[in-house]
């Protein structure tokens, strides 16, 4: 089979290398030159050549099965080699946007965009199947290198960077996949987005990732096949940073992740269900990192919604900036068949592992900082807990009449001016005509809790005070889309075991509080052991060493619950040393009086 090269520049290239090109793009509509050169290939290998520069992809080209193509690989019906290759890896990124500019290119445009049907699928760089959607086997075997892609927007459902699904074989190297969206404006990517959409099926040894980085989709880097070899790959501000998924894997094949990680995304990687015997996943020195306060370090950990009969192991390290280096769950426990997920942080380089368990809860803020001005459970109160540093907020939940969950320990309140008034018995937007200050701020929505909260990196101990199926639905719902799962806390006030089983099947890192009874205790021994506080009432409940053995024979943690009475710490001034005094894991301290406990 007859090979070709040829060599195209962009119109802002430089001199030197319009001049050696066989190709010059204008500028504009830059995709039609370089899809006739590639469609010049068809049935024979080749190689294409891109100098330094920006080539704007203004239209899309339509395919049968595959939706709309900006650069347009076809020839499905051929067993070759093709080759896209930029001149060198000079990308760079300027704060605050981190747009990148230098090096090869390819920029679809709004224009490209345009007015065209929102539920046809479209993609930056896309090799078409044949008119049936299919892929014969032997086929293409495409290799791309040197070459980022810039799409309009992450807004557009789905939208794929690189879209090399329909191939036999496949290397990337060097290809950065990113969006116009600005960094310090991103959104939360829609639905079906895809970074780099990866081959199908069992394709032997052809699968291979190296340093390609995606920026700002639902799914980084999309990988349903198997025998995938990624070595230094990277993904920052998507949903999910690995899809592993697999349509088409049947056997316990291996794929290696090797020096791979993620930044600032809502989940960790993602495994599919898969129907046989599943396959086999090593991640060697995974790095996830996390930077306190960003939109998509929301989760700060993995979930994984159904792993199937998926198998693998992790050797992971996490940076949370502020905060140190510490090692962090990969996976939630006994997520999946065959994983080793905490074992494997133990005794990692960057120490032992530290999460919600073992990091002490000091001076929980019971309902907010209040001062002459800010009233409890109010979005200010929780702002100024949080601008004061403090990283452990209790509040109280409740319902309106029209069932959305508002911040209120009591059902009834007076506003600014003593007027009595029944949350219950008003819609949310009746609640709107009760401000609680001068300043004219009112109840304020759990919604609107969580996103005053979220970029002080605090954790919520939240207390439902309404307690039905409905409203513990609607507040997990909440938790877990606006990023909070991990770091709330539900304190669902009863141990009613099927209320509990659904928050746990709804949010799969919640951590659960009831109040301490010996009922409690032998109810839920073994049930969430790692999710788990009692938390007891003080001074109505005295923490005697009797029952901090029975706490702690349960395998449980406590919070030590202490509000409105500045006396009781002068009382116990050593109420730290429960730590090692009760020999029980206390969580930490609720309470008002914070200047006296930060003694």
């Amino acid at each position: 089979m007859s090979s070709y090269a040829l060599t195209i520049a962009a119109a802002d290239s430089a001199d030197e290398a319009k001049r050696s090109a066989d190709i010059v793009c204008s500028g504009a509509h830059d995709e039609q030159p370089i899809n006739e050169a590639l469609a010049s290939l068809e049935g024979r290998s080749g190689k294409v050549y891109f100098r330094n520069g920006t080539y704007n992809i203004d239209s899309l080209t339509p395919h049968p099965a595959a939706g709309l193509g900006g650069i347009c690989i076809t020839g499905a019906d051929a067993h070759r080699a093709l080759t896209l290759e930029g001149e060198n890896q000079t990308w760079f990124s300027t704060f605050p946007s981190y747009d990148i500019s230098g090096g090869v290119i390819f920029n679809v445009t709004d224009k490209a965009f345009g007015d065209i049907d929102g539920s046809v699928p479209v993609s930056g760089l896309i090799a078409f199947p044949d008119e049936n959607g299919k892929e014969p086997f032997p086929g293409r075997v495409i290799s791309v290198t040197n070459i980022a892609l810039r799409l309009p927007t992450n807004q557009r459902p789905d939208t794929c960077g690189v879209n090399l699904h329909h191939v036999s074989g496949l290397t990337l190297s060097n290809v950065f996949v990113t969006t116009a969206d600005p960094f310090d404006r991103m959104q939360l990517p829609a639905p079906g987005t895809r970074g780099i959409y990866g081959l199908s099926g069992s394709k032997i040894a052809e699968y291979r990732l190296t340093m390609c980085i995606v920026r700002g989709f639902e799914r980084g880097f999309d990988l349903p096949g198997e025998h995938i070899v990624a070595d230094g790959c990277y993904a920052t501000y998507c949903k999910y940073p690995y899809y592993l998924a697999g349509d088409g894997t049947y056997t316990y094949h291996t794929s290696v992740f090797l020096k791979c990680g993620h930044e600032d995304c809502l989940y960790g990687p993602y495994f599919g269900e898969f129907t046989r015997e599943g396959s086999l996943y090593e991640f060697i020195a995974y790095d996830s990192e996390f930077s306190v306060g960003a939109l998509f370090s929301q989760r700060g950990g993995a979930i994984e919604a159904n792993p199937g009969f998926s198998r693998g192991h992790v050797s992971h390290t996490a940076t949370l900036e502020g905060v140190g280096i510490r090692s962090y769950p990969f996976w939630e426990k006994g997520s999946g068949s065959g994983f080793v997920t905490r074992q494997s942080l133990e005794g990692t380089a960057c120490g032992p592992q530290t999460d919600l368990n073992s990091t002490p809860w000091l001076n929980e803020i019971h309902r907010g900082i209040v001062t002459d001005t800010v009233r409890e459970n109010t979005l200010s109160a929780f702002r100024l807990t949080g601008e004061l540093g403090y990283k452990y907020l209790e509040c109280d939940l409740r319902t309106t009449r029209d069932g959305v969950p508002v911040m209120s320990h009591d059902d009834t309140i007076p506003d600014a001016e003593g007027r009595p008034f029944t949350i219950s018995e008003l819609t949310y937007d009746e609640l709107k005509d009760y401000p609680l200050t001068a300043a004219g701020e009112t109840v304020p929505s759990f919604e609107d809790a969580l996103k005053t909260v979220y970029p002080y990196g605090i954790t919520l101990n939240a207390e439902m005070k309404t307690r039905t199926a409905e409203f513990y639905r609607r507040a997990a719902e909440l938790v877990i889309e606006l990023g909070m799962s991990g770091r709330t806390v539900y304190n669902l006030n009863t141990a009613d075991r099927a209320m509990v089983d659904m928050v746990a099947q709804l949010d799969k890192r919640a951590r659960f509080l009831f109040p301490y009874d010996p009922a409690t205790l032998m109810s839920f021994q073994d049930l969430y052991e790692d999710r788990t506080r009692v938390w007891i009432v003080i001074p109505d409940h005295r923490v005697t060493q009797e029952i901090a053995r029975e706490i702690r024979r349960s395998g449980h943690m406590f919070m030590i619950y202490h509000v409105n009475d500045p006396a009781w710490f002068d009382y116990r001034p050593d109420i730290i040393e429960y730590r090692t005094d009760l020999g029980a894991r206390v969580g930490g301290l609720i309470r008002d009086y914070l200047r006296r406990a930060g003694r």
